[in-house]
């Protein structure tokens, strides 16, 4: 996003079974943690990230752009675009493309420190499980910004499998699990602190609030 919310709030109301842990890593430790040529890349190429929405009608992979954005109006859709400085492109098959560059790195207002503050390796197809990756290199190997998700640098260069796998190495290794009880709270600031979730088994509710 071109903007986002500086506080995030978990609130736990039922935990999972097994697993669910909301897993947070220092965005900063991240940032030292990658060797200089790798953060020199991105710092001078930036991300650029891709998303295609099918239409909703015929084989479909991934979500549509309907349900994506919650409306079925195109002019709603374009407004957010051209709100978010997204590049948009209506395809012939009734899907959507969009694609925006951002910075890899981000220096917090408040700290002045920087920040590793992007999503390349949730949005990169190598993602997926081997399997699931292995197809969809063999569906769109030569057209990858027809992928359902796709990043790359900011000039449209790919990035290389060791690249990714040195950033999320880095990454893994700052990470710790925060195991969810009933009741329990947790606020975090949204750029000093990466997010995400681990795999859960059971019925499993966090209630996320944010804040600007």
């Amino acid at each position: 996003c071109h903007s986002w919310p500086s506080r995030l709030y978990f609130g736990c109301v039922n935990a999972a079974l097994s697993g669910g842990s909301t897993t947070i890593a220092d965005s900063r430790a991240i940032l030292r943690g990658l060797s200089p040529s790798t953060l020199r890349l991105f710092e001078e190429k930036g991300v650029t990230y891709v998303r295609n929405l099918h239409g909703g009608t015929g084989a479909t992979i991934g979500k549509s752009w309907q349900r994506t954005f919650e409306t079925e109006v195109k002019a709603d859709v374009e407004a957010y675009c051209k709100e978010g400085h997204i590049q948009y492109e209506w395809k012939a098959d009734g899907g959507l493309r969009l694609v925006q560059t951002r910075p890899a790195t981000a220096v917090h207002p408040r700290s002045g420190e920087k920040v590793w503050f992007n999503q390349l390796e949730q949005f990169h197809p190598s993602s997926n499980p081997p399997a699931v990756y292995m197809a969809i290199k063999e569906i769109y190997g030569d057209t990858p910004f027809d992928m359902p998700q796709y990043a790359c640098f900011g000039d449209g260069s790919p990035i290389s499998e060791e690249m990714l796998a040195e950033v999320r190495a880095v990454m893994a290794g700052q990470t710790v699990a925060f195991p969810w009880q009933n009741g329990d709270f947790m606020i975090i600031d949204n750029m000093l602190t990466a997010h995400g979730r681990s795999p859960f088994t059971g019925p499993r509710k966090i209630l996320v609030s944010m804040t600007s």
